[in-house]
């Protein structure tokens, strides 16, 4: 203690240091702290309560040894609800019993000192303690290594200034070549979502556009707001050749592309492009629209240098990777004229995107009837 008792509770008061594991009622008492104490110890087990100091193979330590504490007695509790595996670990057969009784293995270190007390050490696994909750560091590697972009994850309890303590995670990420098997999947899946979006329809639409509050279609007023606005700040740099990376069934392109010579407008699904293309081959003010279908990461050696604007508008938040991102910006800049230029819009803050989600959740706490909770 950096402080001693009688300075924090006073001359008459005492404290009082207890072992009370959560799979056993109460172990130890009488491991009273006091000022003149080299040790702290938690004392002596109490009645019905039998306590072992083990080796690994379950032999005796003796006196001042340290070793894995276990418990027998009638406070044990029988085990963990439907975890078999678990219980096979943590609760074991009695080998100093006759009685076929189970002892708990409590991953805590422990050594008997000649006064007949226990002294605890600490833990022989890798469960700690941050901010009065018990965590076990490798169940949450176990979580982390699931991520399909994690090949090995290690967590570590870390001190800080003012003692201060945090989780912190070490992770190795997966080989370049899982990584594009991953990004294939995640454009496979919007790809098949979008297909489905799009499978009828005669021309551009706002349909699809829904909101995350409420999951119902955002209101036409408010859609044309957020359209005219992007096609208000593309027009202001004066495109003339340009390409649209994600077009969907058009609905910049149908705006835009009356005011230039060339506009190329390039989506995955096959879908969404065959409605711009009919719409756009009715309306000669957009004939001269070329669609392509791909994915944003690809191109032809033939637009080297082909554009002077190049536009991904309301696309990258569906990016499965950074990576990728960057991946599709260098394809972009090689696609661009010396003084080109590219528009990325519907860019998230991603300081108000735990908001966002919060909010979010909450406003649909909100809706749900409490007589369902």
């Amino acid at each position: 203690m950096s402080y001693k008792s009688s300075e924090i509770l006073g001359e008459k008061s005492s404290i009082c240091q207890c072992l009370w594991p959560d799979r056993n009622h109460y172990l130890c008492d009488d491991g009273y702290l006091n000022d003149e104490a080299e040790v702290v110890t938690i004392g002596q087990p109490i009645a019905n309560t039998q306590i072992y100091v083990l080796s690994h193979d379950l032999q005796p330590m003796p006196v001042g040894v340290p070793g894995e504490l276990y418990i027998v007695g009638d406070g044990v509790a029988q085990g963990y609800h439907q975890c078999p595996e678990l219980n096979q670990q943590s609760f074991i057969s009695n080998p100093y019993s006759s009685l076929n009784t189970k002892m708990y293995k409590t991953g805590d270190r422990a050594r008997w000192l000649s006064n007949g007390q226990l002294e605890y050490i600490g833990r022989n696994d890798d469960l700690v303690k941050i901010r009065g909750i018990r965590t076990e560091l490798n169940g949450i590697a176990r979580v982390l290594d699931e991520h399909p972009l994690v090949s090995q994850a290690t967590v570590v309890l870390q001190d800080f200034p003012l003692g201060e303590q945090k989780l912190i995670a070490y992770l190795v990420l997966c080989n370049s070549e899982k990584q594009c098997v991953l990004n294939s999947q995640h454009m496979t899946h919007w790809q098949i979502l979008y297909n489905d979006l799009y499978a009828v329809g005669e021309r551009p639409s706002t349909e699809g556009w829904e909101s995350s509050y409420t999951n119902q279609p955002i209101p036409c007023v408010e859609m044309e707001e957020w359209i005219k606005n992007s096609v208000d700040r593309i027009i202001a740099l004066s495109p003339k050749k340009l390409l649209e990376i994600g077009c969907g069934n058009g609905l910049l392109v149908q705006r835009i592309a009356p005011f230039c010579c060339e506009y190329v407008a390039t989506d995955f699904s096959k879908n969404a492009l065959d409605i711009l293309k009919s719409y756009c081959f009715s309306q000669p003010p957009l004939r001269h629209v070329q669609v392509k279908q791909r994915p944003a990461h690809e191109y032809s050696e033939e637009e080297k240098n082909s554009y002077d604007t190049i536009v991904l508008n309301s696309v990258i938040q569906y990016f499965p990777h950074i990576d990728y991102l960057v991946n599709v910006l260098d394809q972009c800049t090689l696609m661009l004229e010396s003084s080109g230029q590219i528009f990325i819009g519907d860019v998230r803050n991603l300081n108000y995107q735990s908001a966002f989600h919060s909010d979010v959740q909450f406003y649909k706490l909100k809706k749900i009837n409490t007589h369902t909770i």
